[in-house]
């Protein structure tokens, strides 16, 4: 017995909608400067000369690292090499249903391992549940109308952080009367690096109640972060590196050059180096928006091998920082203070709207809640 309302109908996506793949003879080497906007397995990034779709559709990227993201398509476009097109066959299915059913639902499933693709196939034979068309153009009108307010949020975060960008490249290049110093993060502060208690899940060392820093931490909470993962043994402690709350770590090992300031006492995973014993001439906090943009630059200054990538204790001590007067710090960290309070803010509200968005997406594409049309 269907899950589904009665009347509803079940039908496969072939059946309901014109399905085909992306013309496998162009390419991105095909794209120009103008022309008919193109999706690639990347998405809508270039133009090509020819339109093979005028109106709206769905692209799916059938191959790579993208496989399974679908795109919305509207007016004229062409769908080319690696992409799956959908276009409206009849009048009793709508489009932008289908596009919020094929988003929100697990019914698109990347086949293969390392080269994940999704065939025509099972695009073609996927079985979907409509129900009646006013009732999905009213269920399309409000999941579009929740995921536009997402994207306009996303725009918001996208546009703070280029002017966090442009901000932080104009505070760190100003050396008004050559009185900023340059000096080696060893001139400021004792670089040391975390520790791991060895043998790894030793009872006597793991499992206690001292917090310890991990990766998962740092890309979870931003700037100030709190162990949660992982706890230490005191006899554990003692065997890894415990640091002060305050103190300025900088991921050093995989995805180099995150930095982050400790909320806690805690010690500190061997993926970490930290910066102690800091000068008073210096602000921890200044620091930290220093390097936050410098990721990259860290990264290339790091040692690379094979799968691994190593920030060493040597290049940072030895890495330049602009310093300008203790006050002047101040007001810095201070300006930088309210563009976070502005992104957080975002954050909260994009996390509020997805939530949502997951919760009557869940209720209206399923049935469970009708729509009144």
């Amino acid at each position: 017995m269907s899950e589904y309302p009665s009347d509803w109908e079940e039908v496969e996506l072939g059946q309901a909608f014109e399905v085909k793949r992306g013309d496998s003879s162009l390419t991105k080497s095909a794209y120009r400067q103008r022309g008919v906007l193109a999706f690639s397995a990347s998405g809508p990034d270039g133009f090509v000369e020819e339109c093979q779709n005028d109106g709206d559709g769905i692209v799916i990227s059938s191959v790579g690292a993208q496989c399974g993201k679908i795109f919305k398509a509207s007016g004229k476009w062409t769908a080319i090499n690696n992409t799956i097109a959908i276009t409206k066959r009849s009048n009793i299915h709508c489009i932008h249903y289908l596009f919020h059913l094929l988003n929100r639902q697990d019914i698109l499933l990347p086949e293969g391992g390392a080269q994940p693709f999704i065939s025509q196939k099972e695009v073609v034979g996927a079985t979907l549940h409509f129900p009646p068309l006013p009732e999905q153009k009213k269920i399309a009108e409000i999941l579009s109308g929740t995921q536009g307010n997402l994207n306009l949020v996303a725009q918001e975060i996208a546009k703070l952080d280029n002017l966090e960008k442009c901000l932080l490249s104009s505070l760190f290049s100003e050396n008004e009367g050559g009185e900023w110093k340059k000096v080696a993060v060893s001139d400021i502060g004792r670089v040391i690096r975390g520790a791991s208690p060895r043998p790894k899940g030793d009872p006597r060392y793991y499992g206690g109640r001292v917090p310890r820093l991990m990766v998962a931490d740092v890309t979870r909470d931003g700037k100030y972060v709190t162990p949660r993962i992982d706890f230490l043994t005191e006899a554990g402690a003692k065997l890894s590196r415990p640091v002060p709350a305050g103190t300025l770590t900088i991921v050093c090992s995989g995805v180099v050059g995150v930095p982050s300031i400790l909320s806690v006492d805690a010690c500190i995973h061997d993926g970490f180096l930290a910066i102690v014993d800091i000068s008073p001439e210096c602000n921890a906090e200044y620091l930290y928006y220093f390097f936050r943009p410098l990721q990259q630059i860290l990264d290339s200054s790091a040692t690379h091998g094979g799968i691994f990538t190593n920030l060493t204790t040597e290049i940072l001590k030895d890495f330049p920082v602009l310093l300008p007067s203790p006050a002047r710090q101040g007001e810095i960290v201070k300006i930088l203070r309210s563009i976070d309070s502005l992104r957080n803010g975002l954050l909260t509200k994009q996390s509020k709207y997805a939530c949502l968005l997951e919760s009557i997406s869940t209720d209206l594409l399923s049935g469970r809640k009708r729509v009144s049309v």
